[in-house]
């Protein structure tokens, strides 16, 4: 009986001793992740207004509409990868000694071959990655359109202390409008991908129908469900869409800069070619810098 008895505990004890080496491996890989999360919350955080100097504008001390929406020289962007066995820092270069000025209303094309820098280059002025040298100026030449509300106490940005904050500190709040390459879908209906959960209120829908009617997705209710990632979307219609949400943006806003990154490499020619000629008349983005 003895016998039987010290086998059944012996067999009960093989599976778990067969999966100490896993305990051990996961243990290890969590250690790993655990170490670069901690890295991540201990990194400072961006200081926006280090990030985008102040400018002067040169014609008028108080800013006016011949001044630049914005002036880069000799900007450089990177990224900074640490090496995990040392915890040294390596910086990595993407965008070298760029310089160049866009005043308001400016519609500027970057070309050139693939791996020059184009996405990279839009990625920075978003401070989505190092900024390695020269500087980045924001002027203030809309600076009278600045309105803050009891609301902005809370925040992350706070309300400029003197004028020549004022434009940097709408220009932060306001946000810049943005079309990646590769379209951010939610798993949600086109109207909460437009407004980005916005109130349904009758002028919030008024203006996201208007905006799909501009890039041409009138087709689809804004009721429609998009799915994981916009599966229930063609590559053409997630471009659409993704250009429907910067115009909403842009005119609930009141968004000066305009970022588009190759949005039309899913569409036609002449798909193409019809929301080009639509976004070229548009009213709304005569003042805006694309």
């Amino acid at each position: 009986g003895k016998i039987f008895t010290s086998l059944g505990l012996i067999n009960m004890l093989i599976s778990p001793m067969n999966s100490i080496p896993w305990v051990i491996a996961g243990f290890a890989e969590s250690f790993a992740s655990f170490k670069r999360v901690m890295r991540f919350l201990q990194r400072e955080d961006l200081n926006y207004l280090e990030f985008y100097k102040i400018g002067q504008n040169k014609n008028n001390s108080n800013g006016g509409q011949n001044g630049n929406l914005l002036d880069l020289n000799d900007v450089g962007f990177g990224v900074t990868k640490t090496n995990q066995d040392n915890n040294q820092d390596s910086v990595k270069k993407l965008v070298k000694k760029i310089s160049f000025s866009m005043k308001p209303g400016d519609k500027i094309g970057l070309y050139g071959p693939i791996g020059a820098g184009k996405t990279s280059l839009l990625k920075g002025l978003l401070a989505e990655l190092n900024k390695l040298s020269g500087s980045i100026s924001v002027n203030n030449f809309d600076s009278s359109e600045v309105e803050v509300s009891a609301d902005d106490s809370d925040n992350d940005f706070s309300p400029p202390k003197n004028q020549n904050q004022s434009f940097t500190y709408n220009f932060l709040k306001n946000g810049v409008a943005y079309c990646p390459q590769d379209p951010f879908i939610i798993n949600a209906s086109i109207f909460d991908n437009i407004t980005l959960f916005a109130k349904n209120s009758p002028n919030n829908k008024i203006l996201a129908i208007k905006c799909l009617e501009q890039v041409c997705l009138d087709d689809k209710k804004l009721n429609y469900n998009c799915g994981e990632n916009g599966s229930k979307l063609s590559g053409g219609q997630k471009v659409k869409l993704s250009l429907a949400r910067a115009l909403y943006q842009i005119q609930m806003n009141n968004i000066k800069l305009f970022l588009i990154d190759e949005p039309f490499g899913a569409t036609d020619k002449d798909v193409h070619k019809k929301i080009t000629q639509i976004l070229g008349e548009m009213p709304e983005l005569k003042d805006v810098s694309i």
